[in-house]
């Protein structure tokens, strides 16, 4: 990206930044429809509990929901996926794309879980996060991203550099904060807006030391709300602070939240008792709703959201002898035990379990999403390394057959068969439950019980990434993520064997058949090689593409489906809150409004047309 288009980007987006003030972008307060309830409640029930409230030691819940509630963060994106300032008023970027300097706003303090100030929020606090979470001991589980834009990151990490100074994070004084970058990213301000970047009040979390995040008064707020209430599998709380800079954007004053271990079915009876205000149908009653007269009317279908679900390989099994994990060992690391069952999953039966209605329309067959990166104008899965995978099938009965007698063959005498693969799946998740079943008895049915011998562990909701994708306890897991920032890049952390999330998605940089005659990996090569390329972005995705294209012809993990596309019922605003670089997200519930009745199926479909012309227009005038 040449700097002209940044500071034109920069100066644009400075300008829209004072759009402001509490705001239904769907429309929802016209006559007739649905009502805003100014200082309303919000009420919630939750399945899995948090197991820190540490957001910038956390990637999964804690960040999507409690992070982006409590913290003033460096930039955000409105409701319209735009980046505005927050508690950066402004920026400069040095010709050469590589010096960041923000000027901070001095009205924002750290509260506590009382509502009593303990002091400002500044520039420091970044730069002592920062270290914080490099820190080699802290074991920090989503550095990914500062290791990846900032320079001498990755050598402070691994402990090549000792001088926290060298680092390119710093605070001119206290409210202006200078981050330097290893190559110009055009990315770099999308990073910002994710958990890696989020402050932490650094003395604050000093004085706690290991308790820091074990409850609501072992962590500080910057954010719109403060967490006054916090009984974990039992209730949590959060209150508006109205102390807050822009408090006035926020018109939910109490987030009420219950814990209830069955949240995910019975949400739908909660919802109806009037007991909580949004809830998932899920595909086991949905077409008791869509047969009711009345009920039907007030159901909608949420978007494709960012994430990608995805089959991950094991190649570092850490469970119990007697699930074999030195036989797994073995068989995963043959090419052709891996492609049997890459070509033996069934996503259009297993996509059932989500939306039986549509199951095609959740396939999908690569790990970058379609219709979220281009350059030359072509999508990214369409370009030439991957355009046939995308629109190719991966499902072929007699294809995995054949990869089956293969793998038997050159494993003969070597693994033990049926090979036991262990797969675990989260108890409060009813679509993964029936799913996991679903592909043990697809799976046995099509390459035979004399092959392989899919073992289910049930796990409890809280903890489960934690206890087992984290942990290693198993062979092939129902795996998800989603990019920190708007690039390839990120999107294919998971495979990053450079980075800690590398190492907690099946450690695919172990393969023992990926090693190049470097004695590298060879996946790990092509991702970096691509991420070297800032200046052409045409070349920048070809090459990712081709990594990604590695990746999939050597079935290190198999795509599985879309998020997204459920259907809800709720007295919220969809169309008001703020959203990420991928657009509207229901676990972002910063900015939301709440109304006095639910939108009907019809004002919604109404409020999404205004909404997507206010959006296009914004984006625009933003450009």
């Amino acid at each position: 990206m040449k700097k002209t288009q940044i500071v034109l980007s920069v100066l644009a987006l400075a300008a829209l930044a004072s759009c402001g003030g509490a705001k239904t972008a769907g429309g929802g307060s016209s006559s007739g429809g649905p009502q805003v309830v100014k200082d309303g409640v919000y009420r919630d029930a939750y399945a899995g509990e948090f197991t820190t409230l540490d957001y910038n030691n956390n990637p999964t819940n804690t960040y999507g929901w409690h992070g982006n509630l409590t913290v003033c963060t460096l930039l955000e994106h409105d409701e319209y996926t735009i980046i505005r300032p927050n508690l950066a008023k402004d920026w400069t970027i040095s010709p050469d794309g590589t010096v960041y300097t923000f000027n901070l706003r001095n009205d924002v303090d750290w509260y506590t879980n009382k509502g009593t100030v303990y002091g400002p929020a500044t520039a420091h606090d970044f730069v002592e996060t920062a270290e914080w979470m490099l820190i080699k001991e802290n074991a920090n589980q989503i550095n990914n991203s500062i290791i990846a834009t900032i320079k001498n990151a990755k050598e402070f990490n691994e402990g090549t550099i000792t001088d926290f100074n060298q680092v390119g994070i710093h605070a001119l004084d206290d409210y202006t904060l200078e981050y330097t970058l290893i190559r110009p990213t055009p990315y770099f301000l999308s990073a910002l807006t994710y958990a890696s970047f989020f402050p932490s009040p650094g003395k604050f979390r000093a004085e706690m030391g290991q308790n820091y995040g074990t409850s609501n008064d072992t962590v500080l707020y910057s954010g719109p709300y403060i967490l006054t209430t916090f009984d974990p599998e039992n209730k949590r709380v959060y209150e508006r602070n109205d102390k807050y800079w822009n408090a006035q954007r926020y018109t939910i004053k109490t987030i009420e939240q219950i814990y209830n271990k069955e949240a995910g079915t019975i949400g739908p009876e909660l919802f109806q008792r009037n007991e909580i205000d949004e809830t998932l149908i899920p595909v086991a009653i949905q077409d008791e709703w869509f047969n009711d007269p009345e009920r039907s009317k007030i159901l909608y279908q949420e978007p494709s959201s960012k994430y990608t679900y995805f089959l991950s390989f094991n190649f570092d099994p850490r469970y119990g002898k007697e699930y074999g994990p030195d036989n797994w060992k073995k068989a995963v690391n043959n090419l052709n035990f891996r492609k049997s069952i890459y070509h033996g999953v069934n996503k259009t039966l297993m996509a059932t379990t989500l939306d039986p209605k549509n199951p095609e329309q959740r396939k999908l067959n690569t790990f970058v999403l379609p219709d979220k990166y281009s350059a030359g104008g072509s999508d990214y899965t369409q370009l030439p390394p991957l355009k046939d995978i995308t629109n190719g099938v991966t499902y072929d009965v007699k294809l995995a057959q054949d990869y089956k007698a293969k793998a038997l063959a050159e494993l003969q005498g070597k693994v033990e068969f049926p090979v036991k693969v262990m797969m675990p799946y989260a108890t409060t998740a009813a679509a993964l439950t029936n799913r996991v079943q679903l592909l043990e008895q697809q799976l046995e049915r099509d390459l035979g019980t004399d092959y392989i011998d899919v073992i289910l562990m049930p796990f409890p909701g809280t903890g489960y990434n934690t206890n087992t994708r984290d942990a290693g306890v198993f062979s092939i897991i129902e795996a998800n993520w989603g990019p920190d920032y708007a690039d390839p890049m990120s999107v294919l952390d998971p495979f990053n064997g450079d980075i800690d999330v590398g190492k907690r998605y099946g450690r695919v940089y172990l393969a023992e058949d990926g090693f190049g005659p470097d004695g590298k990996p060879v996946f790990q090569s092509m991702l970096n090689k691509a991420n070297e390329e800032v200046l052409d972005l045409a070349k920048r995705y070809t090459l990712f593409a081709e990594a990604e294209k590695y990746l999939l012809d050597n079935a290190y993990a198999l795509p599985y489906y879309l998020a997204g596309f459920n259907y809800y019922v709720s007295r919220l605003d969809p169309f008001s809150g703020h959203s990420t670089q991928d657009g509207r997200v229901r676990l972002k519930l910063s900015g939301r409004a709440i109304f006095d009745r639910p939108y009907t199926t019809e004002e919604y479909k109404a409020a999404e047309a205004r909404f997507n012309e206010a959006r296009e227009a914004a984006l625009k005038a933003a450009q």
